[in-house]
């Protein structure tokens, strides 16, 4: 009942009550944008894809994340193009979301013209997995500024443990795989 008439209000009292934040460290520049609402799909506003332009500022060289809770697809938000065009144009780099209980690693498949990284995050601490055979898991990225990094750990044996490590760099069509 309570997430009817007080929405977000878990998340406002024990995280933030910024459903825009952005974070910027060495290198990295990374805003977080609420795609929830009352249903399964998510949607971002006009409103919040106006916050998106705030990763364009900064370094060019500067790795920039767009963060959300539904990957950034026809299936899961409503209005997605908007979303990527607003990607697009602040330059972002990779889209990070949830919501799936699974994960992947890949371009775009609507990508605008920037070759854009969706790193898709598995479930880490859930029981409530899709399918039998999924393990709890999620992906550690690492940026030295000329190559990043996407390691999943996955659970197994009692303990999480790495089990894929795919590297990019950034390509004249956006993200390229580095091979060993």
């Amino acid at each position: 009942m309570r997430r009817t008439f007080v929405p977000r209000r878990r998340y406002r009292h024990h995280i933030t009550e910024d459903f825009e934040p952005l974070w910027v460290g060495d290198g990295v520049r990374v805003l977080g944008l609420d795609s929830t609402r009352r249903r399964t799909a998510g949607r971002l506003t006009a409103e919040r894809l106006r916050a998106v332009a705030a990763l364009a500022s900064g370094d060019p060289a500067d790795l920039r994340v767009l963060v959300t809770h539904h990957p950034v697809n026809e299936r899961h938000v409503t209005g997605h193009l908007d979303a990527l065009e607003a990607a697009a144009l602040a330059n972002a780099d990779v889209l990070l979301a949830g919501h799936t209980h699974s994960t992947w690693r890949r371009q775009v498949k609507e990508d605008p013209g920037l070759g854009i990284l969706q790193v898709q995050a598995g479930t880490a601490t859930s029981h409530r997995r899709r399918k039998p055979a999924r393990t709890n898991s999620f992906n550690v990225l690492r940026w030295d500024g000329g190559v990043l990094e996407v390691e999943l750990q996955t659970f197994s044996g009692g303990a999480f443990a790495p089990t894929d490590v795919r590297r990019f760099k950034r390509g004249e069509r956006g993200w390229e795989t580095v091979r060993r």
